[in-house]
């Protein structure tokens, strides 16, 4: 059931149906996009070896396969629909503050990246004569 998600035409659906919901899902989709690409824009502090690992298993396919079991955990856990898909997969306990330390850490590692993007484009605009320097 999961992977009816990569049907297209159940998508059309999902955006016609239920179209303020739709916003927030895709928005959701655009911060995941985009915490990726910083993780592979920041590539220069972490190296290669962290981000890809030879062979088949990639960056890209474990967050797939990550999203897809969050999917499955939630149709099978519909009493659940208030929690968090990513720290339900973990039992209660030590497993789950691991969770929130990984995420935390991840959060701090993405945000990275926006604190010399903002310091260039402010002091960009101060030599413009766009912002009082």
């Amino acid at each position: 059931m999961v992977f009816k998600a990569l049907n297209p035409l159940l998508g059309l659906k999902l955006l016609i149906a239920y179209p303020g919901k739709a916003a927030a899902l895709l928005g959701a989709i655009v911060l995941t996009i985009t915490g990726a690409e910083a993780l592979y824009a920041d590539m220069g502090h972490f190296g290669r070896r962290y981000i890809s690992r030879p062979g088949p298993i990639s960056f890209a396919r474990d967050c797939f396969l990550n999203y897809f079991g969050q999917g499955a955990h939630a149709l099978a856990h519909p009493e659940e629909t208030n929690a968090n898909p990513f720290f339900a997969l973990a039992p209660p306990g030590p497993a789950q503050l691991a969770l929130v330390v990984l995420s935390i850490a991840a959060g701090i590692i993405a945000a990275k990246p926006s604190f010399p993007g903002t310091y260039s484009l402010t002091r960009q605009a101060i030599q413009l004569g766009f912002f009082p320097g």
